[in-house]
């Protein structure tokens, strides 16, 4: 497995294993999460806070997740 990305579509990476975005946006992000990670506390313990956030509150999540797949996939109609 290449650590983080590779030059290949069926090469799997630690980057394909993580992304589960819905939306190009959400996909930038994290890319650019990876390459340059936070080494500011208070700011790891917000993304930490978002993601037991949204473990915790799964309709929620499943809710947002819809809303988002919708527009993402709205926007690459037009």
């Amino acid at each position: 497995m290449e650590p983080l990305f590779a030059n290949t579509s069926s090469e799997v990476t630690l980057f394909r294993a993580l992304d589960a975005t819905l939306t190009p946006m959400g996909k930038r992000l994290l890319r650019s999460w990876m390459l340059r990670p936070s080494i500011e506390i208070d700011e790891i313990n917000r993304r930490l806070d978002a993601v037991e956030a949204g473990v915790k509150e799964f309709v929620a999540r499943e809710e947002l997740r819809r809303a988002l797949g919708g527009r993402a996939r709205y926007r690459n109609a037009c």
